[in-house]
């Protein structure tokens, strides 16, 4: 699977286009631009403060780490919520049949 963390940190080292071990909010807006992400500044402002944590101005590994970690979960959670509601829907199905 692509996502994983493995694979955020590896997209954090090709935005982090200096080497400096940071990303500012410039690097990831071009990163998104180039991806073909449709974006604005004031969005990637938005996301941009949401994973700075500490309010450098800059983004660390760790913390692109934890957003990562973060959007993983929530994945998971989708996936999970998705395939409950998939096993209710059978459920009332079968249910549907039983009465006919």
């Amino acid at each position: 699977e692509l996502e994983t963390v493995e694979h955020f940190v590896a997209v954090f080292a090709s935005i982090d286009i200096d080497g400096g071990g940071t990303v500012d909010q410039d690097e990831i807006f071009e990163a998104l631009l180039q991806a073909g992400v449709d974006i604005s500044e004031e969005g990637v402002a938005t996301l941009f403060n949401m994973i700075d944590e500490d309010g450098s101005g800059e983004i660390d590994e760790e913390e692109w780490k934890e957003a990562a970690d973060f959007y993983l979960e929530l994945k998971e959670e989708e996936k999970e919520m998705a395939r409950k509601e998939e096993d209710t829907s059978k459920a009332q199905e079968r249910l549907r049949a039983q009465k006919i």
